[in-house]
């Protein structure tokens, strides 16, 4: 005896089986997708925004701490300091610190919208096309206060914008009155 086994063809396809995406379901395939695209946008934007925030404080704060260096170096003589003077940057065309210049100004910086690009103090840390606002005072005092003849205490205070507000900071430093 024989016997024989049949295979059934699967070549048919039996529509009762073939289900589509309905209407429904592509819409909120589509919405989900489209969500998902507007969320990663908004995040690479905040992003962006947080990266320049970040560029403009670390100029600022470079800037703060070379005219820290400047005073703090022999290239201006501790006997042509003056204890509570406060100082600004003079600087050339190409932005480079030549000097320093004592103000007319009697108080200290501070971290609000005064800090504008007519400000006396105000330092244009990335060229005349940038909108980043930088100001910068440099300050003297005695470590000892009551020592005429004590050493600096040197101050470089820094304002600048950011897109949340005004940030202040400050870098302390010392310079001998021997240091020629």
């Amino acid at each position: 005896m024989e016997k024989r086994i049949h295979l059934k063809s699967n070549m048919g396809v039996n529509k009762k089986n073939i289900n589509a995406f309905g209407l429904l379901e592509s819409i909120i395939a589509i919405g989900v997708f489209g969500v998902t695209i507007v969320i990663g946008l908004s995040l690479i934007v905040k992003s962006l925004a947080i990266i320049k925030d970040n560029q403009v404080a670390d100029q600022a704060s470079a800037l703060m701490y070379t005219s820290l260096e400047y005073v703090r170096s022999p290239l201006v003589r501790a006997e042509d300091l003056t204890k509570d003077a406060y100082y600004k940057l003079d600087l050339n065309t190409d932005g480079e610190i030549i000097g320093i210049i004592e103000t007319s100004s009697v108080s200290a910086i501070e971290a609000n919208n005064s800090c504008n690009t007519s400000f006396e103090y105000f330092v244009d840390v990335d060229g005349p096309d940038s909108a980043g606002i930088f100001c910068n005072q440099i300050t003297v005092d005695y470590v000892n206060s009551a020592d005429p003849t004590s050493d600096y205490i040197i101050k470089s205070i820094g304002v600048y914008k950011i897109r949340d507000g005004y940030r202040y900071s400050e870098s302390v430093g010392f310079k001998s009155r021997t240091q020629p």
